[in-house]
């Protein structure tokens, strides 16, 4: 089996159901069909920009679960760690980059085994919070209802309607009013989840052609995929050189994007005196009314005792807003290996730019250690390394 493939359903039902052939919908179902896994985790759209996580071992269902959810933004690896025992259960999953990597740093810690977990890697340009989003076709003059499809192409939002019709706006410009994706999506730096079995997406199929580029990460992913195109479960053609081109050149522009947005919030503060640097984040910080959602949904954090409870000595127990060490304290535990997910900003009740300063952090560990969270299973995080605290 070649590395880069376009590959589709041959069922004609789920071909016309996924948004991009159906290859990754045909390929859960074939894994469940066939005793390979137990079960499938994956998401499922709702109106009006909802969703919710559907965990099942019925292939019908799975199938009720094909086409993209860019509004999506489930904590996929946090779900796996609390309630899947992947010690005993054979698991497939969907995910974003952000949530690969969250689940490959869980493995390292030993909190998920990665030999249970097969994972189908999303490209992602970016998701949207459905809120940001309505307001974002508000601004374009788009009613909710009339929306059929909402997606990124290049540097464009592109909105397809019920009608038939495409509106298409610049992302950045919507972006600079506050509206298109989430902030942490607009700084990632990994586009493409080669760190998963499979790494699929639209990027390098032709405009108008049914397919998923495919690109083929392990000797697991390789052989699940043979057995599908065996069995007639999946079709497939070598990606071309074209194919190669199309899709590099969409990732470099994801990039190049990611870069600037990433210069521009850290610019923000860094431009800043120290005085400055340290007013605004403290005043940030006394907005906290310490509910601890941030630290109950960081994907990455599996700590059983949290230092920070208020039976701990460190945090002093019913005092709102805390100490600047509740907040100091939580970002350095989660400097090395936070995947910039964003769900700490997500929940924050006040919004605090919370994933803004944790993903500062972590880019200075980047430079000491050379160590970019999640990518790869054998590299394990810096202070669990003997040069760690070199």
């Amino acid at each position: 089996m070649d590395r880069f493939i376009l590959a589709w359903a041959e069922d004609k039902d789920i071909r016309q159901k996924g948004q991009c052939g159906g290859f990754v919908t045909a390929l859960l179902k074939f894994m469940l069909e066939e005793g390979i896994v137990d079960y499938v985790l994956t998401v499922k759209d709702a109106e009006r920009f909802g969703y919710s996580l559907c965990l099942t071992d019925n292939p019908k269902e799975v199938v009720e679960c094909a086409g993209s959810v860019p509004w999506a933004t489930p904590n996929i690896a946090k779900f796996i760690k609390i309630h899947l025992d992947t010690d005993k259960l054979r698991l497939a999953t969907v995910c974003k980059p952000c949530d690969a990597r969250a689940v490959v740093e869980l493995a390292k810690r030993n909190q998920i085994n990665m030999k249970n977990v097969f994972m189908i890697g999303l490209n992602c340009s970016g998701t949207f919070l459905p809120v940001t989003l309505e307001r974002t076709l508000d601004s374009l003059n788009v009613c909710i209802d009339d929306v059929e499809r909402v997606g990124i192409k290049g540097d464009k939002l592109t909105v397809s309607l019920k009608n038939g019709s495409v509106i298409t706006s610049d992302i950045e410009e919507l972006e600079k009013r506050e509206l298109g994706r989430r902030e942490n999506c607009r700084r990632c730096e990994v586009k493409i989840p080669r760190m998963c079995d499979l790494a699929c997406g639209r990027w390098g199929v032709p405009e108008g052609k049914k397919a998923t580029f495919v690109e083929i990460c392990s000797g697991r992913g390789a052989e699940i995929v043979e057995r599908a195109v065996e069995l007639e479960v999946i079709g497939f053609e070598r990606a071309s050189d074209e194919n190669l081109r199309m899709r590099e050149e969409e990732e470099k522009l994801a990039m190049v994007m990611s870069e600037k947005w990433q210069n521009y919030y850290f610019e923000q503060t860094s431009s800043m005196s120290y005085e400055e640097r340290r007013n605004f984040w403290f005043g940030m910080f006394n907005r906290c009314i310490k509910c601890y959602a941030c630290r109950d949904v960081c994907p990455v954090c599996c700590c059983i005792d949290c230092i920070l409870n208020p039976w701990r000595p460190l945090i002093k127990g019913g005092e709102i807003p805390p100490g600047p060490a509740f907040h100091i304290t939580r970002i350095i535990h989660v400097a090395e290996s936070c995947v910039n997910c964003g769900q700490c900003q997500d929940v924050c009740p006040v919004e605090i730019p919370l994933s803004r300063i944790a993903h500062k952090l972590n880019k200075e560990v980047q430079k000491k250690w050379n160590y970019l969270p999640g990518v790869n299973l054998d590299e394990m995080p810096p202070l669990s390394r003997s040069d760690g605290f070199s």
